[in-house]
């Protein structure tokens, strides 16, 4: 596999209603092949935050990769708050001449928010195995009830072996104060370290928000991988776009480590989250090579005034990697509010380094990041075959989703 990557640190504002492509967010003639394509930003409200529908996707040579479509209601109460954004899809580059961008549309020009932090990466599909992907494009609305339960059409079974799983969609409601959950499930067991919390606030009710998860997947010859949900109080939700992708690597390229435990910090300085010990989110030497690098948490605040800023970065060998860092702004209507998040890079170690995610914050105010995947995925060898599910909806030229995935000096399944 080869990583191609746009890093972009301008800001740029998100007050155009037609469809407009992101500037910075351009990969320019990444070459012919099939391609998992990531792509994170945060969004800034400013002062004074506007009620408006956002939407972006993907565009492969001015066609919409239709997997990667999200859309996001910002909500008028997120004054002095932000948005992480994050999603995936598989692409085809058919010809070597077409570029992949994000574009976006607002409903609404008054008070535009500013997006920040833009990332796109590509990785090649690697020739150790196929790429198997479940996608749905219409919203579901039901209650999943307050035990889990399948996320409609987000099952697979793609055959035995290793895989890195990236789920993403978006997720609006319910009404009130209400905490949603979402886990990967292998084969019938529920991997906890993989369990991302976010609490629809109830001054978001009418907000779609972000959530992705990634991890490492090892299964059987017909056994399954799922996503389910649930929520604290029975209630209906709108779960938007979705989709969860499994591409099968050798497991020697594949790296995780996770944690289960709520770190809570007061310091401003940036320090290493907490792994299986303390201080020890940290993939501990796994070679001198170029990674691809995800990291999904839920994190929360407990008290905002007026607002607080949470920065996670990853770091190679005790240096940061400065592409990588991601802040995020809690705004004061949103204490104790566990939101998901999620920081995308492109490592590259050499010998004896470890790779390690750092957290800080611009205020002493006690902050907490609760369940947390910290994944790189060595480069390989390059393949560019796909091979979609039975049943699986067919998307011409385009494919499904986010990314993630994988295996490490500590591998947590189900802790």
């Amino acid at each position: 596999m080869s990583i191609k990557s746009q890093f972009d640190n301008i800001d740029f504002t998100l007050d155009d209603t037609a469809l407009t492509v992101i500037t910075g967010t351009v990969l320019v003639d990444p070459g012919v092949g099939t391609y998992l394509a990531v792509f994170s930003m945060w969004v800034d409200f400013g002062a004074t935050a506007a009620s408006t529908q956002f939407q972006l996707a993907m565009y492969n040579n001015g066609v919409k990769v239709a997997n990667s479509e999200r859309t996001f209601d910002f909500d008028g109460s997120l004054d002095e708050g932000g948005m992480w954004i994050g999603m995936g899809a598989k692409v085809v580059m058919a010809d070597a001449a077409h570029d992949l961008d994000i574009r976006y549309t607002v409903a609404s020009a008054t008070n535009p928010a500013t997006a920040k932090r833009k990332s796109l990466v590509l990785m090649t599909e690697p020739s150790s195995g196929a790429v198997t992907e479940a996608v749905v494009l219409t919203d579901l609305n039901e209650d999943p009830g307050t035990s889990y339960t399948l996320l409609g059409g987000m099952t697979a079974t793609p055959g035995a072996g290793d895989y890195l799983l990236l789920f993403s969609c978006s997720q609006q409601g319910p009404a009130g104060d209400q905490l949603v959950n979402f886990i990967v499930v292998e084969n019938g067991t529920e991997l906890s370290n993989t369990e991302i919390d976010h609490n629809q606030e109830g001054s978001i009710v009418d907000s779609g928000y972000p959530i992705w998860i990634a991890a490492h997947i090892t299964l059987g010859a017909s056994q399954t991988v799922e996503i389910h949900y649930k929520e604290d109080v029975a209630a209906t939700l709108i779960t938007h776009e979705r989709n969860m992708m499994l591409m099968k690597l050798d497991s020697g390229d594949i790296f995780e480590v996770g944690d289960t435990v709520t770190d809570t910090l007061t310091e401003t300085t940036e320090l290493v989250l907490d792994g299986p010990t303390a201080g020890a989110l940290r993939i501990s030497d796994p070679g001198a090579d170029t990674y691809l690098a995800l990291f999904s948490a839920g994190a929360q605040c407990a008290t905002v005034a007026p607002s607080q800023d949470l920065t996670f970065s990853m770091f190679v060998g005790g240096s940061k990697n400065t592409d990588s860092e991601m802040t995020y702004r809690v705004g004061d209507s949103l204490p104790d509010s566990p939101l998901a998040l999620g920081v995308l890079g492109v490592l590259v170690p050499t010998a004896g380094q470890d790779l390690d995610v750092r957290w800080s914050s611009d205020e002493t105010a006690s902050r907490s990041c609760l369940n947390r995947n910290f994944v790189a995925v060595r480069e390989a060898a390059a393949s560019g075959i796909i091979t979609p599910p039975v049943g699986a909806e067919s998307l011409t030229g385009l494919a499904p989703t986010m990314d993630f995935g994988v295996i490490t000096p500590t591998t947590i399944k189900g802790t």
